[in-house]
């Protein structure tokens, strides 16, 4: 039988022991609790802030993507995307665009990691997309500033993708990495090529499913 006399495991847990370990679980368990609400809560209510910016964003693409759709006459559009852009105008919209993203971010209190310019894409409507990949850190605070300054610009930019993650770095808590588009308009030649193709494609699409 094991000796109970002082030395290694012998003294038994008596019952007001286990009362006070208990007691310091709770204590414990509640502390957590309450310490851990405070410090979540304003990052919880700037995702929630980050949730109704994109919201935003969402509502104006998709209101663009309405007014192109329902047929809209061009000074409605060219009011939408500025200037009919021709081939020589272009790369000067495309520059001007990543140097104003780069100043949103900057302003945001963000650091800028990498900023990559994606290819520009017209579709057969003369619409050209001028996509940006930006990848930075800072804290949401930030975050939610760069999307209320993208919300607040005149030019018709749309953010297509954004995440969010955390960091081990008190100063700078979080990453983000966003693909934002800025829209043009193409000028009038460009416009007339993109439809003549597109038609051609289609028929193209028509016979390619017909019986031989």
């Amino acid at each position: 039988m094991a000796q109970t006399d002082g030395q290694g495991w012998g003294h038994p847990l008596t019952e007001r022991t286990w009362l006070y370990v208990v007691l310091l679980v709770i204590v414990l368990a509640v502390s957590g609790a309450l310490l851990r609400e405070p410090v979540l809560r304003p990052y919880r209510a700037m995702a929630d802030e980050i949730a109704v910016k994109q919201r935003r964003l969402d509502e104006l693409r998709t209101e663009s993507q309405r007014r192109l759709s329902s047929q809209a006459d061009m000074t409605e559009i060219a009011a939408m995307y500025g200037t009919p852009l021709d081939a020589t105008s272009r790369p000067r919209r495309a520059t001007l665009f990543y140097r104003r993203v780069e100043s949103m971010v900057l302003g945001s209190g963000l650091t800028i990691e990498t900023v990559q310019p994606k290819p520009a894409q017209a579709d057969e409507r003369g619409v050209i997309r001028f996509p940006v990949s930006v990848s930075v850190e800072g804290d949401l605070a930030g975050v939610v500033r760069l999307l209320s300054q993208v919300s607040r610009t005149t030019a018709l930019i749309g953010v297509e993708h954004l995440s969010i993650r955390r960091r081990d770095d008190p100063k700078a808590p979080v990453a983000a990495q966003a693909l934002l588009v800025s829209y043009g308009l193409a000028d009038r030649e460009t416009r007339a090529a993109l439809a003549k193709a597109g038609r051609k494609t289609r028929r193209g699409g028509s016979d390619a499913g017909d019986p031989a």
